[in-house]
């Protein structure tokens, strides 16, 4: 029985010696593309396949994310002769004793303190008998109370700029903001005329 076990113990130092022969030659080759200035054994004809596959998609998914945007920009309401399409893209702050209040026009509305954030509502459409009033909601959910949500009303100023904001009931939020875009043409010339 001996020479079964000798043989055995034989047989496991012989692979130890090739395994560890195999690794050393591997250290070896990863030296040697290293000294060459490359970090690794050029890619297999699969992975270059694979590698080409993750870059194309990414790119298709990028361009995808792309269009939806163009698409959601085509279909948003800019007012009456698309008078706050300016607005677009932009967004406004307002700082109070507690809190940051940001208006991502077109958007969202959100509130921030340091270590908290609400989600005061995200964009639906423009008030039915105001022209003037950004209507914004599901913004988070609020304790005891319907989802946080902003009515945005926008009066003629010379800049745009958030001049004050309430929240005349729990959880609804209710932002002035002036903007050169809600001035009718009388309101820009008076503007003009220091009125």
């Amino acid at each position: 029985m001996e020479s079964v076990d000798t043989d055995i113990d034989e047989d496991a130092s012989l692979w130890m010696i090739l395994w560890q022969g195999y690794a050393d030659m591997f250290k070896s080759i990863g030296l040697v593309f290293s000294e060459l200035g490359m970090a690794s054994p050029p890619p297999t004809v699969k992975e270059k396949a694979t590698n080409d596959w993750s870059e194309a998609k990414n790119e298709r998914d990028a361009a995808s994310r792309e269009l939806e945007g163009f698409r959601k920009f085509m279909n948003l309401d800019f007012g009456s002769d698309l008078a706050y399409h300016g607005l677009y893209g932009t967004t406004y702050e307002f700082i109070d004793k507690e809190y940051t209040y940001k208006l991502n026009a077109f958007t969202d509305v959100q509130q921030t303190k340091p270590g908290h954030s609400s989600n005061l509502g995200r964009w639906k459409n423009w008030d039915e008998n105001k022209s003037n009033v950004m209507i914004y909601d599901s913004g988070d959910r609020c304790w005891g109370a319907p989802d946080r949500s902003t009515r945005v009303t926008l009066i003629c100023g010379d800049e745009n700029k958030i001049i004050d904001v309430q929240e005349p009931n729990k959880c609804e939020y209710a932002i002035k903001m002036r903007t050169p875009a809600a001035c009718s043409k009388a309101d820009l010339d008076a503007l003009r005329h220091g009125e």
